[in-house]
């Protein structure tokens, strides 16, 4: 009898090479496989806009968020996931685009990726984690997380160029180069300073101290720099603050030219560029403010909760009236301005659960959707198959119910669901989802084909000894029709999900 081919016989051993490494790896019984609803974290986005042959084509963007030891890469023109890079030896710091190539700090190396490939990497000789990258011309410059050098790799020879060492009192958190200054960098510090640097000489320039670039009423109280952008001026920067506080600022007069300040520490700015002179500032409140520059600094639009969390970064597309903006509460959302001087409206989003799900379960027998509830007060509906086709279940237009009152969305959402039950036999005709939620008397019915909240409440009948009773449990029967909730109170009611009639009650002697 002939021999297996050799090629079969090499595949069997390859699978048994990758079973003994995953045993390795992870010791116990399962290893993880596959993240679903992970949108981004803290660390900001890196954004590319390819230019494309042609009057009437759009640009290509590109968008890239941080996974914890991962990275994805979205499509901006829908949102759509493109791909997932592969896992960094640790948890990355920093994402940065040169070119087709992306890359990323995670702990003492910084790595470039291509098409979602590691191709090449640098390590830190002096053994201290890196935080953030900045690419300048054929340079990369890495700070390290202690703040205390700033490190120059050329990419073209692979080797590092130089290692720049601040003195003491100055911790380094950002990294600009100016536009049109040959060789120079501006490096800002947690102490509230700015160093002005020559990369090929390694000699510090020029130093601007706290004073001359914060509010002179609070120069007392120390306050870091939480971020640094460069203004379609030359010489013209703006500075934030943690205080909340913003400065522009001429960096080679020396001289502050406006101040605004913004509710809660600034995280990120941008000048808008598409000609029209505005800037966005966006704060570790989740607020984002539209100020006017022909105005001295004017408030044209506050948008209170636009996350659900601090912002970690905001973009303006270059040409366009768009502002992209990435927050801590797992969510990339786009914003549009119809005018100039009008209020942004969400255009598009992507966003997951911020807080880790408490309930979940698999809706329908072929195993394709995950419905979750988390303690962010979201019922979300994720696609296994299709991460374009997750989404939150709507409890309606809160956007201009949150407008209206001026509070934020979270604080209109239903309470923490407690309870989920479904039953898919009917879905196509009436509700097929009931739950129950914290502190609350009645349960709510879902009808998840059209990614909305029933019409449906079901209470407790109006007597006495059931007027404080809690909603704690609820179930959809297997055909369909009817859903049970249990009460505190010890009672069982049932009702139809046709049409929200009740129908027979259960009731504990």
């Amino acid at each position: 009898m002939a021999a297996p081919p050799r090629k079969k016989q090499k595949a069997l051993s390859d699978r048994n090479d990758v079973s003994i490494k995953q045993s390795k790896t992870y010791d116990g019984l399962f290893a993880p496989f596959r993240a679903l609803g992970f949108i981004t974290n803290h660390v900001p986005f890196a954004l590319q806009v390819h230019s494309v042959k042609g009057g009437l084509a759009e640009p290509r963007i590109h968008i890239s968020t941080c996974l914890g030891r991962s990275w994805a890469m979205w499509d901006g023109a829908n949102m759509r996931l493109l791909f997932v890079g592969t896992d960094a030896p640790e948890m990355i710091s920093s994402l940065i685009f040169q070119d087709d190539a992306i890359w990323a700090a995670s702990g003492l190396r910084a790595i470039k990726y291509l098409r979602g490939k590691e191709v090449a990497s640098f390590s830190n000789p002096l053994g201290s984690s890196l935080s953030t990258l900045m690419v300048f011309g054929s340079y990369l410059m890495a700070l390290t997380f202690d703040g205390r050098h700033l490190l120059i790799w050329d990419t073209t020879s692979e080797n590092l160029d130089a290692t720049i060492r601040f003195d003491n009192g100055f911790t380094a958190t950002h990294i600009l180069h100016p536009a049109t200054y040959l060789n120079k960098v501006l490096v800002a510090s947690a102490e509230g300073g700015l160093q002005l640097w020559n990369i090929k000489t390694q000699v510090c320039l020029y130093r601007f101290n706290s004073a001359s670039l914060r509010d002179s009423s609070s120069v007392d109280v120390p306050c870091a720099i939480t971020a640094l952008v460069q203004s379609p001026a030359v010489d013209v920067v703006a500075i934030g603050f943690s205080s909340g506080e913003v400065a522009i600022h001429d960096v080679r007069a020396d001289e502050k030219l406006m101040r605004v300040h913004m509710e809660g520490g600034v995280r990120s700015i941008s000048f808008r560029a598409d000609g029209q002179p505005s800037f966005a500032t966006a704060s570790s409140n989740g607020h984002i403010a539209i100020w006017d520059l022909n105005a001295g600094g004017r408030l044209l639009h506050l948008h209170r909760g636009a996350h659900d969390g601090a912002i970690a970064s905001i973009q303006w597309l270059p040409g366009q009236p768009i502002l992209i903006s990435s927050g801590e509460d797992n969510s990339v959302k786009q914003w549009m301005f119809d005018t100039p001087t009008s209020a942004p409206r969400l255009l598009k989003y992507r966003s997951g659960h911020h807080q880790p799900p408490h309930l979940i379960r698999f809706y329908g027998e072929d195993g394709k959707i995950i419905l979750t509830a988390s303690r962010d007060r979201s019922l979300r509906n994720t696609s296994v198959v299709r991460d374009s086709r997750s989404h939150e279940l709507s409890q309606g237009s809160l956007a201009k119910k949150a407008t209206s009152v001026n509070q934020p969305i979270m604080n209109l959402k239903f309470s923490p669901i407690t309870s989920l039950s479904f039953s898919r036999t009917r879905s196509k005709d009436w509700e097929d989802v009931i739950t129950t939620h914290m502190n609350e008397s009645y349960a709510r019915t879902w009808r998840v084909e059209n990614k909305t909240c029933g019409r449906w409440l079901f209470k407790p009948p109006p007597e006495e000894k059931h007027a404080s009773a809690i909603a704690k449990s609820a179930i959809v029967s297997a055909c369909g029709n009817f859903g049970i909730v249990a009460f505190s109170s010890g009672l069982v009611q049932m009702w139809s999900l046709e049409s929200g009639l009740p129908r027979r009650l259960y009731q504990l002697p």
